[in-house]
C-alpha cells in the first residue's frame, strides 16, 4: 500500500440495538413466529411454494394469500392445516430471535421491517452508515472549535426558524465551508470535489451472523422515562456485539484529515451529544468519548448539529421546527415543562422485561488501530 494510503481497523461496539433498514417490510402471512422457541422463520418462497403444492394445500394457501380480510397469521394457516415445524425449518431461508417480543397478539398481525443484506441474507453495516456518523461529527466538531465563524449565520438560521427550506441552505453552508477545504484547482469550493469526506473510505463491514441479530419494538422515552411502544417491529444488531471493518484515509490530497481529527471529532460530538440533549432523560447512559450514533430509528442524535451552533437559543428553534411539523403536540412547551426538545429519544428493549433492558437506538462505541 502506498505510504500515503493510512488503512485501520475499525471495531464498532454495539451499546444499543441497531437498524439499518434493507426497505423491505414482511408482512404478517409471509413469517412464521415459533411462540415456544421465541423466534421468527423467514422464508424461501420457492422452497415454501412447492412444499405446500406437495402436501396439496396450494388452493387453500392462495385463497387465503388473497384475502385481504383474513384473521389468522401464517402460523394459525400452518397449524389448521398440519404443517409442522420440521417443514418450517426446512422451507425458511433464516429465523430470527424473538425473544424480546411480549405483545404476542399485537405483533402477530404486524410486519417485520428488515436488515441490510448482502446476497444469501447476510447482515452487514454498510461503510456509507459509518461515514455520514463520522461527516456528522466532524461538522459538530468544526462549530465548537470555530463558534465565532458561525455565529452570523446562527443569527440567520434563527431568523428564519419558520422557513425550512432556507434553514437547510444556511446548515449547508456551514457543512461546506467546514468539509470543503481541498480547493482543488479550476473547481469552484462548494464543489464535492473538495469535500475531505472524499479522501475517506469506510469498508463494508464484516458479515454479521443471525445469532447477533434480534427483533426489536421500537419506543419512545420520554425525559422521566415513562414509555410508549410503537406498533413497529424492525430487525437489529444486538447489544455488546463487536463489528470489524476498515477505514482508509488518503492523506495525499489535504492535510485537513487524518485519525486523528476523526478520535477528536467523535470525542466532541460525543461529549456535546450528551451535555446538549441525552443527560436530561432518565434511565440513559452517559456518552463516552467515542460515542457514535448509527442508522435508522436512532432519532435527534445521530443527525443534530442544532445545540452546538445555536447554543442557548438552540432550545427554543428546536421547539420552532418541531412545532411547524407536529402542531399537534404542543411541542412549544417542551423547554418550559422538561428543558429539553425534542421531549423524547428512542430506545428498544433487550434481554429483559424490567427496564434495565431499555436500551439507546443506534448507540455505538468506535476504535481504531492502524493496520
Amino acid at each position: 500500500m502506498q505510504d500515503y494510503l493510512k488503512k485501520y481497523e475499525v471495531t464498532i461496539r454495539t451499546k444499543g440495538p441497531i437498524y439499518i433498514g434493507s426497505g423491505k417490510n414482511i408482512g404478517k402471512k409471509e413469517y412464521y413466529f415459533d411462540e415456544n422457541n421465541n423466534k421468527v422463520y423467514l422464508f424461501n418462497f420457492e422452497k415454501m411454494f412447492k412444499g405446500i403444492i406437495n402436501k396439496n394445500l396450494d388452493k387453500k394457501y392462495q385463497e387465503y394469500m388473497f384475502n385481504a380480510k383474513a384473521k389468522m397469521d401464517l402460523g394459525e394457516f400452518f397449524k389448521k392445516n398440519g404443517i409442522g415445524i420440521m417443514d418450517i425449518k426446512n422451507w425458511s431461508e433464516y429465523s430470527i430471535d424473538a425473544s424480546n417480543i411480549y405483545n404476542l397478539k399485537e405483533f402477530k398481525f404486524k410486519g417485520i421491517n428488515t436488515f441490510i443484506k448482502e446476497s444469501g441474507n447476510k447482515n452487514y453495516i454498510p461503510g456509507s452508515s459509518l461515514k455520514g456518523a463520522i461527516r456528522t461529527a466532524l461538522i459538530v466538531d468544526g462549530i465548537v472549535n470555530n463558534y465565532k465563524d458561525f455565529i452570523k449565520i446562527g443569527d440567520k438560521i434563527l431568523s428564519e426558524s419558520k422557513n425550512s427550506k432556507k434553514v437547510g441552505i444556511n446548515i449547508n453552508e456551514i457543512e461546506n465551508r467546514i468539509l470543503r477545504t481541498i480547493g482543488r484547482k479550476n473547481t469552484d469550493k462548494k464543489d464535492a470535489v473538495n469535500d475531505i469526506m472524499s479522501c475517506i473510505k469506510v469498508s463494508d463491514s464484516q458479515i454479521i451472523p443471525n445469532e447477533y441479530m434480534t427483533l426489536c419494538q421500537r419506543m419512545d422515552m420520554d425525559v422521566d422515562g415513562n414509555i410508549t411502544q410503537l406498533p413497529i417491529y424492525y430487525e437489529c444488531i444486538k447489544p455488546g456485539v463487536d463489528i470489524k471493518t476498515t477505514i482508509t484515509i488518503d492523506t495525499s490530497i489535504t492535510d485537513d484529515i487524518n485519525i486523528e481529527k476523526i478520535k477528536k471529532s467523535i470525542k466532541t460530538y460525543s461529549e456535546r451529544i450528551d451535555s446538549d440533549f441525552i443527560s436530561y432523560f432518565n434511565d440513559t447512559e452517559q456518552c463516552n468519548i467515542n460515542t457514535l450514533f448509527l442508522g435508522g430509528y436512532s432519532g435527534f442524535p445521530s443527525k443534530t448539529i442544532v445545540y452546538p451552533l445555536l447554543q442557548s437559543d438552540g432550545l427554543g428553534f428546536i421547539e420552532q421546527i418541531l412545532h411547524n411539523s407536529f402542531r399537534k403536540h404542543n411541542h412549544l412547551k417542551d423547554g418550559e415543562r422538561y428543558n429539553v426538545s425534542p421531549r423524547k429519544i428512542k430506545v428498544a428493549e433487550y434481554g429483559s422485561t424490567s427496564r434495565s433492558g431499555i436500551y439507546e437506538m443506534g448507540k455505538i462505541e468506535i476504535d481504531f488501530k492502524k493496520i
